[in-house]
């Protein structure tokens, strides 16, 4: 807590008084009188030199750390997720399903997945592998069209309900949209 105390005696114009709760004093306030007083933590302001050097260090290396562990994943369980989960399951789907049960499956998770914020990137591959370019760059392209409309509609169906909402708990929705 800083308050100037050039507002009260113009003459210490520039000083400020720091009050610190703490020890000492039997109120458990501790005043100090000016801004380096070494009573208080001011100590001559060479610990926020440091203190910066100290974050920037902690942050390189953090970002050193999560470069590893994306490189690593790049290199070794990347290629291994796909060659023992992603591949199979293509081939299973394509052996599986006939053309147009496997268009309307494609169709399907393109338009619907995204939604839910699960990856529909498979089935564009499948969509590539099974009906070509043309035809598959078609299907995609009709179900992102789709996919990408879906969230409007639905939230234009509960439209009211949420403007209510936010009318009946304002403070709560701006937290919410600050947070996003």
């Amino acid at each position: 807590m800083t308050y100037n105390v050039a507002d009260e005696d113009p003459g210490l114009a520039g000083d400020y008084v720091k009050l610190e709760e703490g020890g000492g004093g039997g109120d458990g306030v501790t005043i100090c009188e000016t801004e380096t007083s070494s009573s208080c933590g001011g100590g001559g302001g060479g610990g926020g030199w440091w203190w910066s050097l100290w974050w920037w260090a902690k942050l390189v290396l953090v970002v050193l750390f999560v470069s590893l562990l994306g490189a690593v994943f790049f290199k070794w369980i990347g290629p291994f997720f796909m060659d023992k989960e992603i591949i199979p399951f293509i081939i299973w789907e394509r052996e599986t399903f006939s053309a147009r049960t496997l268009a309307l499956i494609i169709f399907g998770s393109v338009a619907i997945f995204p939604a839910f914020l699960l990856p529909s990137t498979p089935s564009m591959w499948v969509a590539g592998i099974t009906f070509g370019y043309g035809y598959g760059f078609l299907l995609i392209m009709g179900s992102v069209i789709i996919g990408a409309s879906l969230p409007y509609f639905l939230g234009s169906l509960f439209y009211r309900k949420i403007q209510v909402c936010m009318f009946a708990y304002p403070y709560c929705f701006h937290e919410v949209i600050l947070l996003l």
